[in-house]
């Protein structure tokens, strides 16, 4: 396959169809790449609004996305192949390829397969792609968790409190509560919530629901509604629930529960797929996301490569 005439190219609209159903191969563990190939099918802003790259190729399992981060000095990207059948060379010729990333600068490679980071790895730290100078920071990981289809459950908000879709006038508030805000920026949050849902949790100061009201379905009327949520789950650019947060004041009520399975049943409708990532030591959302139907599915990592 070797030669300057087989390379990765820039997907378009048109090759969506094409490249999930190529990865839907792989699932499971082409689930987050296959899942942001969803997205951009499901919401077309993504292209414009996000700025969202795939490269992909005829003749391989490869497939590149960035960027992954959107305020960061570095490069970045989140990527999948089947190393259990594609020869490293090969996969190393096609991505050195890549027009829009430069192997020898600093770079960020994001939710990818541990064992897929560990080829990674070699392949940059070795020469065998860039110059072998990059030096590779501890890697950061995480557990995905996914949902096949939505539990036959039903959780109802408490008295006082609403479900409504989160919009880009929220952007700077949810933000502002994000432990990791320096690696992003109000804009492409704002992005982010024009081109994805996310669904909060808000204060009403109106009747309360009835007993028997299905509340991850947004049925209600605004009476008194705050500006602000107090509890939120949202979709990143990688179809992952990201920075589910309930605020300290307002916890322990199953708010965050509520938000979470409303997006999940929103995604499955879109995308197919549900999916999260959580740190280990979140106990308390690992505990929410099994209650509510997920599963754990195998640990992803991240990286930063820099120069010593």
């Amino acid at each position: 396959m070797s030669g300057d005439a087989v390379r990765l190219r820039e997907a378009t609209r048109e090759d969506v169809d094409k490249i999930t159903t190529r990865l839907k191969n792989y699932l499971p563990e082409s689930s987050l790449i296959y899942g942001t190939i969803m997205a951009l099918k499901a919401y077309e802003k993504m292209w414009d609004l996000l700025g969202t790259q795939i490269y992909y190729s005829d003749h391989s399992s490869l497939v590149v996305g960035t960027p992954s981060l959107y305020k960061h000095r570095n490069q970045s990207f989140y990527i999948f192949w089947d190393h259990n059948k594609e020869d490293d060379q090969e996969i190393i010729h096609l991505l050195s390829n890549i027009p829009s990333i430069d192997w020898s600068k600093p770079l960020f490679l994001s939710h990818v397969p541990l064992n897929l980071m560990k080829k990674m790895e070699n392949f940059l730290t070795s020469g065998m792609l860039g110059n072998g100078l990059l030096k590779p920071d501890e890697p950061i990981v995480l557990q995905l968790y996914g949902m096949a289809s939505v539990p036959d459950k039903e959780i109802k908000l408490p008295d006082g409190y609403e479900l409504r879709d989160l919009n880009e006038e929220h952007a700077e508030f949810i933000l502002d509560h994000w432990e990791y805000k320096h690696i992003t920026s109000v804009d492409h949050y704002r992005c982010m919530r024009r081109a994805l849902p996310g669904i909060g949790v808000f204060k009403t100061g109106g009747v309360s629901k009835g007993n028997d009201e299905d509340l991850t379905q947004d049925n209600s009327v605004n009476l008194n509604t705050t500006d602000n949520p107090v509890a939120w789950a949202q979709f990143s650019f990688l179809n992952l629930y990201t920075h589910t947060f309930t605020l300290p004041e307002f916890r322990r009520q199953g708010l965050a529960a509520v938000a979470t399975l409303a997006l999940a049943k929103k995604s499955l409708e879109n995308t197919g797929m549900a999916l999260s990532t959580i740190f280990a030591h979140n106990e308390s959302s690992v505990k929410m996301h099994l209650k509510l139907g997920f599963v754990r599915m195998f640990d992803v990592g991240a990286q930063h490569y820099c120069f010593p």
